[in-house]
């Protein structure tokens, strides 16, 4: 069995999320980690968490990769926009992406795909401004 690639499945997973730019809930999805977020909000990031290789009879291993979708919102600006506002984007973006792993439980690329644990919300501070940060951990089984 030809072991898989785990940024063949990360940058699947962010495919599926261009859904979330297309329907204006998100301005960017992103398959590696944001130092400067240069204005944009919110962003989602798909990062690479490790992997577990199990040991298959004879055909070799299926892996499990680990990743963890980042959501990244501007708790608050100049324009009026406020942390309530920063609060309820996080939500609705949260909601957005259960929906399309919902919808995409199984593709090419893999057999299922699940929430690994819950996620976690993190004030964080980027270029002096504050933002919240929401990390989701996943957990994407690959049998092919």
């Amino acid at each position: 069995m030809t072991a898989i690639n785990r940024e063949a499945v990360r940058d699947g997973l962010v495919s599926v999320f261009a859904d979330l730019v297309s329907d204006e809930v998100v301005q960017e999805v992103v398959g590696h980690r944001v130092s400067d977020p240069q204005g944009k909000t919110p962003i989602v990031a798909v990062l690479s968490d490790g992997t577990e290789r199990i040991p298959f009879t004879f055909q070799g291993s299926r892996p499990v990769f680990h990743l963890v979708v980042q959501v990244l919102v501007l708790a608050e600006d100049a324009s009026g926009y406020t942390e309530a506002d920063a609060e309820d984007r996080l939500d609705l973006v949260e909601k957005s992406i259960a929906e399309l792993i919902d919808a995409n439980r199984q593709t090419a690329l893999w057999n299922s795909i699940s929430q690994a644990e819950r996620g976690q919300v993190y004030d964080v501070s980027i270029g002096g401004h504050a933002y919240l940060l929401e990390s989701i951990p996943y957990a994407v089984k690959v049998h092919k």
